[in-house]
Protein backbone atom coordinates (compact mmCIF):
# COMPACT_ATOMS: atom_id res chain seq x y z
CA UNK A 1 0.00 0.00 0.00
CA UNK A 2 2.78 2.45 0.77
CA UNK A 3 3.81 2.98 -2.83
CA UNK A 4 4.12 6.12 -4.82
CA UNK A 5 0.57 7.43 -4.88
CA UNK A 6 0.83 8.49 -8.48
CA UNK A 7 1.95 4.99 -9.40
CA UNK A 8 -1.00 3.58 -7.50
CA UNK A 9 -3.38 5.61 -9.64
CA UNK A 10 -1.53 4.53 -12.79
CA UNK A 11 -1.69 0.89 -11.78
CA UNK A 12 -5.33 1.00 -10.78
CA UNK A 13 -6.35 2.52 -14.11
CA UNK A 14 -4.30 -0.07 -15.99
CA UNK A 15 -5.95 -2.87 -14.02
CA UNK A 16 -9.38 -1.47 -14.75
CA UNK A 17 -8.76 -1.20 -18.47
CA UNK A 18 -6.83 -4.42 -19.06
CA UNK A 19 -8.32 -6.89 -16.58
CA UNK A 20 -11.04 -7.94 -19.00
CA UNK A 21 -8.43 -9.52 -21.24
CA UNK A 22 -7.71 -12.17 -18.60
CA UNK A 23 -11.15 -13.73 -18.34
CA UNK A 24 -11.84 -17.16 -19.63
CA UNK A 25 -15.03 -16.74 -21.59
CA UNK A 26 -17.43 -14.42 -23.28
CA UNK A 27 -20.96 -14.22 -21.95
CA UNK A 28 -24.46 -13.59 -23.15
CA UNK A 29 -25.57 -13.13 -19.58
CA UNK A 30 -29.05 -11.61 -19.48
CA UNK A 31 -31.91 -11.16 -17.07
CA UNK A 32 -29.55 -10.40 -14.20
CA UNK A 33 -30.81 -7.16 -12.80
CA UNK A 34 -27.58 -5.94 -11.21
CA UNK A 35 -25.42 -6.58 -14.27
CA UNK A 36 -27.77 -4.43 -16.34
CA UNK A 37 -26.96 -1.50 -14.04
CA UNK A 38 -23.48 -1.18 -15.47
CA UNK A 39 -24.13 1.25 -18.28
CA UNK A 40 -25.34 4.59 -16.98
CA UNK A 41 -24.44 6.63 -13.95
CA UNK A 42 -27.90 6.76 -12.26
CA UNK A 43 -28.07 2.94 -12.35
CA UNK A 44 -24.55 2.61 -10.96
CA UNK A 45 -25.46 5.03 -8.18
CA UNK A 46 -28.52 2.90 -7.39
CA UNK A 47 -26.26 -0.10 -6.69
CA UNK A 48 -24.77 1.74 -3.74
CA UNK A 49 -27.82 3.76 -2.66
CA UNK A 50 -29.23 1.05 -0.42
CA UNK A 51 -30.77 0.98 3.03
CA UNK A 52 -30.12 -1.52 5.80
CA UNK A 53 -33.45 -3.17 4.96
CA UNK A 54 -32.43 -3.40 1.28
CA UNK A 55 -29.18 -5.11 2.20
CA UNK A 56 -30.85 -7.64 4.49
CA UNK A 57 -33.70 -8.55 2.12
CA UNK A 58 -31.74 -8.54 -1.13
CA UNK A 59 -28.96 -10.69 0.30
CA UNK A 60 -31.45 -13.49 0.99
CA UNK A 61 -32.97 -13.08 -2.49
CA UNK A 62 -29.60 -13.16 -4.23
CA UNK A 63 -28.53 -16.22 -2.26
CA UNK A 64 -31.68 -18.06 -3.36
CA UNK A 65 -31.01 -17.10 -7.00
CA UNK A 66 -27.40 -18.32 -6.84
CA UNK A 67 -28.42 -21.58 -5.18
CA UNK A 68 -30.95 -22.26 -7.95
CA UNK A 69 -28.26 -21.70 -10.59
CA UNK A 70 -25.87 -24.08 -8.84
CA UNK A 71 -28.64 -26.67 -8.55
CA UNK A 72 -29.26 -26.29 -12.30
CA UNK A 73 -25.61 -27.14 -13.00
CA UNK A 74 -25.75 -30.22 -10.81
CA UNK A 75 -29.02 -31.38 -12.37
CA UNK A 76 -27.58 -31.68 -15.90
CA UNK A 77 -27.11 -35.38 -16.80
CA UNK A 78 -23.41 -36.18 -17.05
CA UNK A 79 -23.71 -37.40 -20.64
CA UNK A 80 -25.25 -34.06 -21.65
CA UNK A 81 -22.69 -31.76 -20.09
CA UNK A 82 -21.21 -28.99 -22.24
CA UNK A 83 -19.07 -25.96 -21.61
CA UNK A 84 -22.20 -23.82 -21.83
CA UNK A 85 -24.34 -25.66 -19.26
CA UNK A 86 -21.55 -26.45 -16.81
CA UNK A 87 -18.38 -24.34 -16.97
CA UNK A 88 -19.84 -21.11 -18.33
CA UNK A 89 -22.86 -21.20 -16.04
CA UNK A 90 -20.61 -21.77 -13.02
CA UNK A 91 -18.34 -18.92 -14.14
CA UNK A 92 -21.35 -16.60 -14.35
CA UNK A 93 -22.64 -17.59 -10.91
CA UNK A 94 -19.37 -16.84 -9.11
CA UNK A 95 -18.50 -13.73 -11.14
CA UNK A 96 -21.57 -12.07 -12.66
CA UNK A 97 -24.53 -13.12 -10.55
CA UNK A 98 -26.46 -10.67 -8.40
CA UNK A 99 -24.90 -12.33 -5.36
CA UNK A 100 -21.31 -11.94 -6.61
CA UNK A 101 -21.88 -8.30 -7.51
CA UNK A 102 -23.72 -7.56 -4.26
CA UNK A 103 -20.84 -8.95 -2.23
CA UNK A 104 -18.40 -6.57 -3.92
CA UNK A 105 -20.80 -3.65 -3.45
CA UNK A 106 -21.19 -4.51 0.24
CA UNK A 107 -17.43 -4.72 0.61
CA UNK A 108 -17.08 -1.19 -0.75
CA UNK A 109 -19.90 0.15 1.44
CA UNK A 110 -18.40 -1.39 4.56
CA UNK A 111 -15.08 0.29 3.88
CA UNK A 112 -16.38 3.64 2.63
CA UNK A 113 -19.87 4.50 3.88
CA UNK A 114 -20.09 7.26 6.52
CA UNK A 115 -23.26 5.59 7.87
CA UNK A 116 -22.45 3.17 10.70
CA UNK A 117 -25.69 1.22 10.21
CA UNK A 118 -24.92 0.70 6.52
CA UNK A 119 -21.34 -0.35 7.30
CA UNK A 120 -22.50 -2.88 9.88
CA UNK A 121 -25.25 -4.29 7.65
CA UNK A 122 -22.81 -4.57 4.74
CA UNK A 123 -20.29 -6.29 7.02
CA UNK A 124 -22.85 -8.88 8.18
CA UNK A 125 -24.12 -9.45 4.63
CA UNK A 126 -20.58 -9.95 3.34
CA UNK A 127 -19.98 -12.67 5.93
CA UNK A 128 -23.34 -14.30 5.15
CA UNK A 129 -22.51 -14.42 1.44
CA UNK A 130 -19.05 -15.78 2.16
CA UNK A 131 -20.61 -18.56 4.21
CA UNK A 132 -22.89 -19.35 1.27
CA UNK A 133 -19.91 -19.73 -1.07
CA UNK A 134 -18.28 -22.09 1.44
CA UNK A 135 -21.41 -24.24 1.79
CA UNK A 136 -22.55 -24.32 -1.82
CA UNK A 137 -19.42 -23.88 -3.93
CA UNK A 138 -16.09 -24.61 -2.27
CA UNK A 139 -17.46 -27.62 -0.34
CA UNK A 140 -20.10 -28.79 -2.79
CA UNK A 141 -19.09 -32.31 -3.79
CA UNK A 142 -21.99 -32.63 -6.20
CA UNK A 143 -20.73 -29.54 -8.04
CA UNK A 144 -17.20 -30.93 -7.99
CA UNK A 145 -18.47 -34.23 -9.42
CA UNK A 146 -20.28 -32.33 -12.16
CA UNK A 147 -17.03 -30.68 -13.20
CA UNK A 148 -15.15 -33.96 -13.02
CA UNK A 149 -17.77 -35.56 -15.27
CA UNK A 150 -17.44 -32.74 -17.78
CA UNK A 151 -13.64 -32.83 -17.67
CA UNK A 152 -13.67 -36.62 -18.21
CA UNK A 153 -15.89 -36.30 -21.29
CA UNK A 154 -13.40 -34.50 -23.55
CA UNK A 155 -15.54 -34.66 -26.70
CA UNK A 156 -15.54 -30.89 -27.22
CA UNK A 157 -12.26 -30.16 -25.44
CA UNK A 158 -10.27 -29.58 -28.63
CA UNK A 159 -12.84 -27.01 -29.77
CA UNK A 160 -12.39 -24.88 -26.65
CA UNK A 161 -10.21 -21.80 -26.59
CA UNK A 162 -7.00 -21.73 -24.58
CA UNK A 163 -8.70 -19.45 -22.04
CA UNK A 164 -11.63 -21.85 -21.63
CA UNK A 165 -9.29 -24.80 -21.14
CA UNK A 166 -7.32 -22.84 -18.57
CA UNK A 167 -10.54 -22.02 -16.72
CA UNK A 168 -11.52 -25.67 -16.49
CA UNK A 169 -8.09 -26.84 -15.31
CA UNK A 170 -7.79 -23.98 -12.84
CA UNK A 171 -11.29 -24.58 -11.46
CA UNK A 172 -10.57 -28.26 -10.90
CA UNK A 173 -7.32 -27.38 -9.12
CA UNK A 174 -9.22 -24.89 -6.97
CA UNK A 175 -11.78 -27.54 -6.02
CA UNK A 176 -8.99 -29.88 -4.94
CA UNK A 177 -7.27 -27.14 -2.92
CA UNK A 178 -10.57 -26.48 -1.19
CA UNK A 179 -10.54 -30.04 0.18
CA UNK A 180 -13.24 -31.69 -1.89
CA UNK A 181 -11.20 -34.89 -2.02
CA UNK A 182 -11.45 -35.16 1.78
CA UNK A 183 -13.94 -37.31 3.66
CA UNK A 184 -17.29 -35.71 4.46
CA UNK A 185 -16.33 -35.46 8.12
CA UNK A 186 -13.06 -33.64 7.46
CA UNK A 187 -14.64 -31.45 4.81
CA UNK A 188 -17.24 -30.33 7.34
CA UNK A 189 -14.43 -29.34 9.71
CA UNK A 190 -12.73 -27.43 6.89
CA UNK A 191 -15.96 -25.56 6.18
CA UNK A 192 -16.29 -24.49 9.80
CA UNK A 193 -12.75 -23.17 9.75
CA UNK A 194 -13.31 -21.30 6.49
CA UNK A 195 -16.39 -19.55 7.84
CA UNK A 196 -14.63 -18.66 11.06
CA UNK A 197 -11.68 -17.25 9.12
CA UNK A 198 -13.96 -15.24 6.83
CA UNK A 199 -15.61 -13.62 9.84
CA UNK A 200 -12.29 -12.97 11.60
CA UNK A 201 -10.70 -11.39 8.51
CA UNK A 202 -13.74 -9.19 7.95
CA UNK A 203 -13.61 -8.05 11.57
CA UNK A 204 -9.89 -7.39 11.27
CA UNK A 205 -10.37 -5.13 8.23
CA UNK A 206 -13.34 -3.34 9.78
CA UNK A 207 -11.41 -2.55 12.93
CA UNK A 208 -8.67 -0.88 10.89
CA UNK A 209 -11.17 1.03 8.76
CA UNK A 210 -13.01 2.39 11.78
CA UNK A 211 -9.98 3.29 13.87
CA UNK A 212 -9.99 7.09 14.07
CA UNK A 213 -7.21 7.53 16.61
CA UNK A 214 -5.21 10.73 16.76
CA UNK A 215 -2.63 12.53 18.87
CA UNK A 216 -2.83 16.01 20.37
CA UNK A 217 0.12 18.39 20.05
CA UNK A 218 0.91 22.02 20.70
CA UNK A 219 1.81 24.55 18.03
CA UNK A 220 5.43 24.31 19.18
CA UNK A 221 5.39 20.59 18.44
CA UNK A 222 4.55 21.29 14.78
CA UNK A 223 7.73 23.19 13.88
CA UNK A 224 8.66 22.55 10.26
CA UNK A 225 5.08 22.43 9.04
CA UNK A 226 3.67 25.38 7.13
CA UNK A 227 0.83 27.51 8.47
CA UNK A 228 -1.51 26.58 5.63
CA UNK A 229 -1.37 22.95 6.72
CA UNK A 230 -1.58 23.72 10.44
CA UNK A 231 -4.65 25.86 9.87
CA UNK A 232 -6.49 22.90 8.36
CA UNK A 233 -6.06 20.83 11.55
CA UNK A 234 -8.83 20.38 14.08
CA UNK A 235 -8.01 21.58 17.57
CA UNK A 236 -9.30 20.84 21.05
CA UNK A 237 -10.95 23.24 23.49
CA UNK A 238 -7.64 23.58 25.32
CA UNK A 239 -5.86 24.65 22.09
CA UNK A 240 -4.12 21.41 21.22
CA UNK A 241 -3.91 20.54 17.53
CA UNK A 242 -5.25 17.14 16.46
CA UNK A 243 -3.13 14.96 14.17
CA UNK A 244 -5.03 12.05 12.65
CA UNK A 245 -3.61 8.91 11.08
CA UNK A 246 -4.99 9.55 7.59
CA UNK A 247 -2.39 9.38 4.84
CA UNK A 248 -2.08 13.11 3.98
CA UNK A 249 -1.67 14.14 7.60
CA UNK A 250 0.67 11.30 8.49
CA UNK A 251 3.11 11.77 5.63
CA UNK A 252 3.04 15.55 5.78
CA UNK A 253 4.08 15.41 9.44
CA UNK A 254 6.58 12.56 9.09
CA UNK A 255 8.34 14.28 6.19
CA UNK A 256 8.48 17.81 7.53
CA UNK A 257 8.01 18.09 11.30
CA UNK A 258 11.37 18.81 12.94
CA UNK A 259 10.20 17.69 16.39
CA UNK A 260 11.26 14.07 16.89
CA UNK A 261 8.76 13.40 19.67
CA UNK A 262 5.86 14.42 17.42
CA UNK A 263 7.05 12.10 14.68
CA UNK A 264 7.51 9.27 17.17
CA UNK A 265 4.03 9.68 18.67
CA UNK A 266 2.31 9.85 15.29
CA UNK A 267 4.33 6.90 14.00
CA UNK A 268 3.16 4.87 16.99
CA UNK A 269 -0.47 5.84 16.47
CA UNK A 270 -0.36 5.12 12.74
CA UNK A 271 1.24 1.70 13.09
CA UNK A 272 -0.95 0.63 15.98
CA UNK A 273 -4.32 1.20 14.34
CA UNK A 274 -6.86 -1.31 15.63
CA UNK A 275 -4.50 -2.37 18.41
CA UNK A 276 -5.06 -4.08 20.81
CA UNK A 277 -8.38 -5.40 19.47
CA UNK A 278 -6.79 -6.83 16.33
CA UNK A 279 -3.94 -8.44 18.25
CA UNK A 280 -6.18 -11.22 19.57
CA UNK A 281 -7.92 -11.55 16.19
CA UNK A 282 -4.62 -11.85 14.34
CA UNK A 283 -3.36 -14.54 16.70
CA UNK A 284 -6.58 -16.49 16.20
CA UNK A 285 -6.34 -16.10 12.42
CA UNK A 286 -2.77 -17.45 12.44
CA UNK A 287 -3.76 -20.51 14.47
CA UNK A 288 -6.84 -21.28 12.37
CA UNK A 289 -5.01 -20.74 9.07
CA UNK A 290 -2.32 -23.19 10.13
CA UNK A 291 -4.97 -25.69 11.21
CA UNK A 292 -6.81 -25.29 7.90
CA UNK A 293 -3.65 -25.73 5.84
CA UNK A 294 -2.69 -28.92 7.61
CA UNK A 295 -6.20 -30.34 7.19
CA UNK A 296 -5.85 -29.67 3.46
CA UNK A 297 -2.55 -31.55 3.36
CA UNK A 298 -0.07 -28.65 3.41
CA UNK A 299 2.86 -28.19 5.77
CA UNK A 300 1.61 -24.78 6.84
CA UNK A 301 -0.52 -21.88 5.63
CA UNK A 302 2.35 -20.30 3.69
CA UNK A 303 2.55 -23.39 1.44
CA UNK A 304 -1.24 -23.48 1.10
CA UNK A 305 -1.63 -19.79 0.28
CA UNK A 306 1.10 -19.60 -2.34
CA UNK A 307 0.46 -22.96 -4.01
CA UNK A 308 -1.55 -21.54 -6.93
CA UNK A 309 0.75 -18.57 -7.52
CA UNK A 310 3.66 -18.25 -9.91
CA UNK A 311 6.39 -18.80 -7.33
CA UNK A 312 4.48 -21.86 -6.03
CA UNK A 313 6.41 -22.44 -2.79
CA UNK A 314 7.56 -20.29 0.15
CA UNK A 315 11.06 -21.68 -0.30
CA UNK A 316 11.32 -20.22 -3.81
CA UNK A 317 9.91 -16.90 -2.61
CA UNK A 318 12.37 -16.77 0.28
CA UNK A 319 15.27 -17.66 -1.99
CA UNK A 320 14.32 -14.89 -4.42
CA UNK A 321 14.03 -12.28 -1.66
CA UNK A 322 17.31 -13.28 -0.01
CA UNK A 323 19.11 -13.21 -3.35
CA UNK A 324 17.72 -9.75 -4.05
CA UNK A 325 18.71 -8.55 -0.58
CA UNK A 326 22.23 -9.88 -0.97
CA UNK A 327 22.72 -8.23 -4.36
CA UNK A 328 21.37 -4.89 -3.17
CA UNK A 329 23.02 -4.81 0.27
CA UNK A 330 26.11 -2.84 -0.86
CA UNK A 331 23.92 -0.18 -2.47
CA UNK A 332 21.72 0.03 0.63
CA UNK A 333 24.74 0.48 2.92
CA UNK A 334 26.11 3.22 0.68
CA UNK A 335 22.81 5.09 0.64
CA UNK A 336 22.40 4.82 4.42
CA UNK A 337 25.94 6.13 4.89
CA UNK A 338 25.14 9.08 2.65
CA UNK A 339 21.90 9.87 4.47
CA UNK A 340 23.49 9.70 7.91
CA UNK A 341 26.69 11.60 7.09
CA UNK A 342 25.14 14.88 8.26
CA UNK A 343 22.13 14.39 10.52
CA UNK A 344 19.42 17.03 11.05
CA UNK A 345 19.30 18.37 14.60
CA UNK A 346 16.29 16.26 15.69
CA UNK A 347 17.58 12.93 14.38
CA UNK A 348 19.65 10.62 16.56
CA UNK A 349 20.84 7.17 15.55
CA UNK A 350 20.46 4.17 17.82
CA UNK A 351 23.47 2.92 19.80
CA UNK A 352 24.30 0.50 16.99
CA UNK A 353 24.07 3.22 14.34
CA UNK A 354 20.62 2.50 12.92
CA UNK A 355 17.94 5.01 11.92
CA UNK A 356 14.81 5.10 14.07
CA UNK A 357 11.74 4.15 12.00
CA UNK A 358 9.98 7.45 12.75
CA UNK A 359 13.03 9.39 11.52
CA UNK A 360 13.68 7.76 8.16
CA UNK A 361 11.16 9.66 6.02
CA UNK A 362 12.11 12.96 7.67
CA UNK A 363 15.82 12.24 7.17
CA UNK A 364 15.29 11.37 3.52
CA UNK A 365 13.24 14.52 2.91
CA UNK A 366 15.78 16.69 4.75
CA UNK A 367 18.57 15.30 2.57
CA UNK A 368 16.64 16.25 -0.58
CA UNK A 369 16.10 19.78 0.73
CA UNK A 370 19.73 20.23 1.78
CA UNK A 371 21.56 18.65 -1.14
CA UNK A 372 19.14 19.12 -4.05
CA UNK A 373 17.13 22.14 -2.93
CA UNK A 374 14.07 19.92 -3.45
CA UNK A 375 11.07 20.70 -1.26
CA UNK A 376 8.12 18.43 -2.00
CA UNK A 377 5.70 20.71 -0.17
CA UNK A 378 6.58 23.42 -2.67
CA UNK A 379 6.38 20.99 -5.59
CA UNK A 380 2.92 19.87 -4.43
CA UNK A 381 1.65 23.43 -4.88
CA UNK A 382 2.01 22.90 -8.63
CA UNK A 383 -0.18 19.77 -8.53
CA UNK A 384 -3.75 20.74 -7.59
CA UNK A 385 -5.86 17.61 -7.31
CA UNK A 386 -8.32 18.07 -10.17
CA UNK A 387 -5.67 19.18 -12.64
CA UNK A 388 -3.38 16.31 -11.66
CA UNK A 389 -6.09 13.65 -12.04
CA UNK A 390 -7.11 15.11 -15.40
CA UNK A 391 -3.51 15.03 -16.65
CA UNK A 392 -2.97 11.47 -15.44
CA UNK A 393 -6.07 10.33 -17.27
CA UNK A 394 -4.90 12.21 -20.37
CA UNK A 395 -1.72 10.12 -20.40
CA UNK A 396 -3.85 6.99 -20.60
CA UNK A 397 -6.10 8.63 -23.18
CA UNK A 398 -3.11 9.03 -25.47
CA UNK A 399 -1.43 5.74 -24.59
CA UNK A 400 -4.51 3.50 -24.96
CA UNK A 401 -6.57 5.52 -27.46
CA UNK A 402 -9.48 5.90 -25.10
CA UNK A 403 -11.48 8.79 -23.71
CA UNK A 404 -12.42 9.79 -20.16
CA UNK A 405 -15.58 11.71 -19.38
CA UNK A 406 -16.37 13.21 -15.99
CA UNK A 407 -20.00 12.41 -15.16
CA UNK A 408 -22.20 14.23 -12.70
CA UNK A 409 -23.44 11.91 -9.96
CA UNK A 410 -25.46 12.42 -6.81
CA UNK A 411 -26.57 9.82 -4.30
CA UNK A 412 -23.33 7.95 -3.78
CA UNK A 413 -22.08 7.39 -0.24
CA UNK A 414 -20.36 10.80 0.03
CA UNK A 415 -20.46 14.12 -1.77
CA UNK A 416 -16.72 13.97 -2.53
CA UNK A 417 -17.09 10.80 -4.60
CA UNK A 418 -16.79 11.37 -8.35
CA UNK A 419 -17.56 9.29 -11.44
CA UNK A 420 -15.44 9.01 -14.59
CA UNK A 421 -16.69 7.16 -17.68
CA UNK A 422 -14.15 5.32 -19.86
CA UNK A 423 -15.00 5.26 -23.58
CA UNK A 424 -13.38 3.90 -26.72
CA UNK A 425 -12.77 6.09 -29.77
CA UNK A 426 -16.24 5.25 -31.09
CA UNK A 427 -17.80 6.53 -27.89
CA UNK A 428 -18.77 3.06 -26.64
CA UNK A 429 -18.53 2.46 -22.91
CA UNK A 430 -15.56 0.46 -21.64
CA UNK A 431 -15.95 1.06 -17.92
CA UNK A 432 -16.57 3.45 -15.07
CA UNK A 433 -14.22 4.71 -12.39
CA UNK A 434 -15.68 5.75 -9.05
CA UNK A 435 -13.07 7.88 -7.26
CA UNK A 436 -13.14 8.41 -3.50
CA UNK A 437 -9.87 10.23 -2.90
CA UNK A 438 -10.08 12.20 0.34
CA UNK A 439 -9.75 11.13 3.99
CA UNK A 440 -12.66 11.20 6.44
CA UNK A 441 -13.65 9.41 9.66
CA UNK A 442 -14.54 5.71 9.34
CA UNK A 443 -13.19 5.42 5.81
CA UNK A 444 -10.77 2.58 5.06
CA UNK A 445 -7.39 4.09 5.80
CA UNK A 446 -5.30 2.39 3.11
CA UNK A 447 -5.21 3.03 -0.62
CA UNK A 448 -7.22 0.37 -2.40
CA UNK A 449 -9.13 -0.59 -5.52
CA UNK A 450 -12.04 -2.94 -6.04
CA UNK A 451 -13.92 -4.09 -9.13
CA UNK A 452 -17.69 -4.19 -8.67
CA UNK A 453 -19.13 -5.14 -12.05
CA UNK A 454 -17.53 -7.20 -14.80
CA UNK A 455 -19.22 -7.48 -18.18
CA UNK A 456 -16.97 -9.50 -20.36
CA UNK A 457 -18.40 -9.51 -23.85
CA UNK A 458 -18.66 -5.72 -23.68
CA UNK A 459 -15.20 -5.45 -22.07
CA UNK A 460 -16.81 -3.44 -19.28
CA UNK A 461 -15.68 -2.85 -15.74
CA UNK A 462 -17.10 -0.71 -12.96
CA UNK A 463 -14.41 -0.07 -10.39
CA UNK A 464 -14.08 1.83 -7.13
CA UNK A 465 -10.75 3.49 -6.38
CA UNK A 466 -10.28 4.81 -2.85
CA UNK A 467 -7.27 6.75 -1.67
CA UNK A 468 -6.30 9.45 0.83
CA UNK A 469 -5.05 12.68 -0.74
CA UNK A 470 -5.32 16.13 0.76
CA UNK A 471 -8.26 18.05 -0.67
CA UNK A 472 -6.39 20.56 -2.79
CA UNK A 473 -2.97 19.11 -3.49
CA UNK A 474 -1.45 15.81 -4.53
CA UNK A 475 1.00 15.34 -1.64
CA UNK A 476 3.89 12.90 -1.14
CA UNK A 477 3.58 11.98 -4.81
CA UNK A 478 7.23 11.60 -5.70
CA UNK A 479 8.88 9.52 -3.00
CA UNK A 480 8.96 5.81 -2.01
Amino acid sequence: MRKNTTSLLFVSVMIILLATLSYCSKTNYVDKKMITKAFNTPDIVSLFAVTVDDINKKTLLYIAQAKNSIDDIIAVPDDQRTYENTARLFDEVVSLSDLAIAQRVYEALELLSPDADIRNAAHDAYITIQSFWVDHVTSNKALYNAFMAYEAATIEYENLSAQQRYFIVNTMDDFKREGLSLSDEKLAQVNVLRKELAALCADFDRNIAQDNRSINVTKEELIGLDDDFINTLAHTDDNFYVLGVDYPTYYRVMENCSIAQTRKKLYGAFNNRAYPINDAILKEIIVKRDELAQMLGYIDFAHCDIDDQMVHTPEKAHSFIMDLAQKSSAKIKAEIATLTQTLPESVELTKDGKIQPWDFVYLENSYKKTHFNLDEQKIAEYFPMKKTVDELLDIYRQFLSIEFKQDFATGLWHEDVSVVRVLDKKGELLGTLILDLYPRPNKYSHAAHTTNLQQRNHHYLNAVKYKHFSMNLVTHCMQF
